[in-house]
């Protein structure tokens, strides 16, 4: 997907904008400034670009396709619903106190995980207002979760994977749950898939899973406890397997995508001043490239994807 009108550029990590595609193929890219301005374009070719209709006033940050519905939210907890990626509804309110880390589909349903380490799951995000039931998560002795920063669905029997961040006994750690009745009800994974990290030097890790190519993968962001600043990066095909663990070429890692038979995963260098990037086609063995952009009114999209 890397488009040969499109130039290669660094850009800040505050700059990074969240992209979600449709089943058609249509791209929507949401990013919002640091003086709360938010833009949505749509693309549907990934070179050029228009705007989509957004109620004033609203800022999002973060985007989400399921179902046939694009959905952009912001943590503070208001999302908007839209069938093709261009007019959207008035907000929706998912709840007055708790802010969302990420909101995805599947099977059916839809799973939020907040910032406080709740889970949520509606079958139903148009409804205003909103219906969101809190899930049960049982977790192993010595566990704790602090938020649930991403979810991914799927599996031959139907299972959702959360990463987020916790700790065991005192030690920071990137947890993995998991729940196999449609998000309601979620448990521990083995602690041998957990990862330490560094909390003072990385206190909001970034993470993101994806399942994909009959695995789930997850990667994560922040200094391991051996004082190695890394990626992390876990790949497994369910909750029963010892996940395996492998090194990035990188320092940072925040978003994952696979695409034609290809594993792409973003992240900042070091100092997180600059974007990197790298692919893989088995999983394993990765590789650096360059981060391709295109410019909409001084605006930076990322068009070869982490969508």
């Amino acid at each position: 997907m890397v488009s040969s009108n499109s130039c290669t550029t660094t850009y800040r990590s505050t700059d990074l904008p969240d992209v979600a595609r449709g089943e058609s193929g249509r791209y929507v890219i949401v990013t919002s400034d640091n003086d709360a301005n938010t833009q949505l374009a749509y693309s549907n070719d990934g070179v050029t670009w228009a705007s989509s209709i957004l109620p004033q006033g609203l800022v999002f940050d973060k985007i989400t396709y399921g179902d046939g519905l694009y959905v952009p939210y912001a943590l503070g907890g208001l999302y908007v619903v839209s069938s093709d990626g261009v007019n959207f509804g008035d907000s929706i309110l998912f709840s007055p106190t708790l802010n969302i880390n990420r909101i995805r589909y599947g099977n059916g349903f839809w799973i939020a995980g907040t910032q406080d380490g709740r889970i949520f799951y509606t079958q139903n995000i148009n409804a205003n207002p909103s219906n969101w039931t809190q899930s049960v998560i049982n977790l192993s002795s010595n566990i704790t979760l602090n938020s649930v920063n991403d979810m991914a669905y799927g599996g031959p029997v139907g299972t959702w994977i959360a990463i987020g961040r916790g700790t065991f006994f005192v030690q920071p750690v990137i947890v993995l749950i998991y729940s196999k009745d449609d998000g309601r009800t979620w448990f521990s994974m083995d602690v041998s898939n957990y990862t330490d990290y560094d909390s003072a030097s990385s206190p909001l890790p970034n993470m993101a899973i994806i399942y994909a190519n009959n695995r789930f993968s997850v990667v994560a962001g922040g200094s391991l406890r051996d004082g190695l600043i890394t990626a992390v990066y876990r790949s497994g095909r369910d909750e029963n397997e010892n996940w395996s663990n492998i090194n990035l070429p990188i320092n940072s890692a925040n978003a994952i995508s696979y695409r034609s038979e290809e594993y792409l995963i973003g992240g900042q260098n070091v100092d997180n001043s600059t974007s990197t990037m790298v692919r893989s086609t088995d999983g394993v063995n990765f590789t650096p490239v360059n981060v391709i952009v295109s410019f909409q009114s001084g605006q930076r999209f990322i068009v070869n994807g982490i969508a």
